[in-house]
């Protein structure tokens, strides 16, 4: 009896080591599959994680690059618009040089050398008063062009987020093509002469003095006109797209509350 005791113990302990490596047996090959998987999918979500990043990353950059042709296109084309506008001027500088030694003679028949001196210092500031003014107006449709620049990179951040900003696009175009109609005109404007012709003597000198200067104010109105439309045209686009973001963040925002 007494050596049956620990031979049923010995026993007992062998059975229990068989189930104990069975059990370890049949369970270690699902455990490793199941690890396997974990790590399978944890690659995976590391990877996704990674492309997101890489799009997002490159998508900032592409936007960047362009913003940076934009705009880099659009200071040379002001760059070269204004170097035209001197080289221009420069040819209506000697033409007014010649006007002005042609008046020289002609004041000759009025008799009173004040206003012979009158007659030249207005043939003069024409000249002066109209390259003034269009520098100006050059100056307002570069900040036009470079607000419509920060527009349009505004309008594809907002696109590339999904919002349609379809009636934007055409807007600026509209309002690109205003601003260089605009240009366009001021170009023109900038290298124009106002020559004071003296066909009499008297009041006929007053009135010759009064249409060149006339003249001159007429065409300064078109075309600060041309301008003012590209102002307006610059000014609709911006305010139709600070319209749009609320608009679609409450849309988007009922939409999920809903």
């Amino acid at each position: 009896m007494k050596r049956f005791i620990p031979m049923v113990i010995v026993g007992v302990t062998l059975l229990s080591g068989v189930a104990v490596y069975a059990q370890t047996a049949s369970s270690s090959p699902l455990q490793k599959r199941t690890e396997s998987r974990q790590e399978i999918q944890k690659l995976r979500n590391e990877v996704r994680s990674s492309t997101t990043e890489e799009r997002k990353q490159f998508q900032d950059e592409r936007e960047k690059l362009q913003k940076e042709m934009k705009n880099t296109t659009s200071t040379q084309e002001r760059s070269a618009l204004k170097l035209e506008i001197e080289k221009a001027r420069q040819t209506m500088l000697e033409k007014i040089k010649k006007q002005t030694d042609d008046l020289k003679v002609q004041v000759k028949k009025i008799k009173d050398t004040q206003k012979q001196e009158t007659v030249l210092s207005v043939h003069n500031s024409l000249a002066a008063l109209n390259t003034k003014v269009t520098d100006q107006l050059l100056q307002t449709t570069d900040k036009l062009g470079v607000i419509l620049g920060n527009i349009t990179s505004r309008a594809s951040k907002m696109k590339a987020g999904g919002i349609d900003v379809t009636s934007i696009d055409s807007m600026i175009q509209t309002a690109q093509n205003a601003i260089q109609a605009a240009q366009t005109a001021i170009k023109a404007q900038a290298v124009k002469i106002y020559p004071i012709t003296i066909s009499g003597t008297g009041t006929a000198v007053q009135s010759d003095v009064v249409k060149a200067r006339q003249s001159l104010m007429t065409d300064l109105t078109a075309t600060r006109a041309v301008v003012q439309k590209a102002r307006e045209s610059v000014q609709t686009v911006a305010t139709t797209l600070a319209k749009l973001t609320p608009a679609t963040n409450a849309t988007s925002t009922a939409t999920t509350t809903q």
